[in-house]
């Protein structure tokens, strides 16, 4: 019942964002990606990437790898030579490899 209060209360782009954010850093991974999502859906498209990344960054801390790179191809789409997220998806395929690698090895 808070978080819809809060979504519905702030319901602009940076108010949802903001939220997301303390959500996730307090421990609260599912209402950040629920803040997040409701973000996309209001934020100019010139920063979707920036949300995008942030959403990917939440999916991979709570070990959904094949979700994080998803999110992050959509953002690579919409900004493909911001070298940040760049960095991060070269980072999430390398280690979805070694996580492949691992598994493979142990069979």
């Amino acid at each position: 019942h808070i978080l819809k209060n809060f979504t519905e209360y702030f319901s602009s782009v940076d108010s949802l964002f903001t939220i997301g954010y303390l959500l996730e850093d307090r421990g609260h991974p599912q209402n950040a990606v629920h803040c997040y999502r409701h973000s996309l859906a209001r934020v100019p498209q010139e920063y979707k990437h920036v949300v995008l990344t942030n959403l990917a960054g939440l999916l991979f801390s709570t070990e959904t790898i094949d979700d994080a790179l998803t999110v992050m191809q959509d953002s690579i789409e919409l900004e493909p030579k911001d070298p940040d997220s760049n960095f991060f998806i070269a980072n999430l395929y390398v280690i979805k490899v070694s996580l492949y690698v691992y598994m493979v090895s142990i069979i």
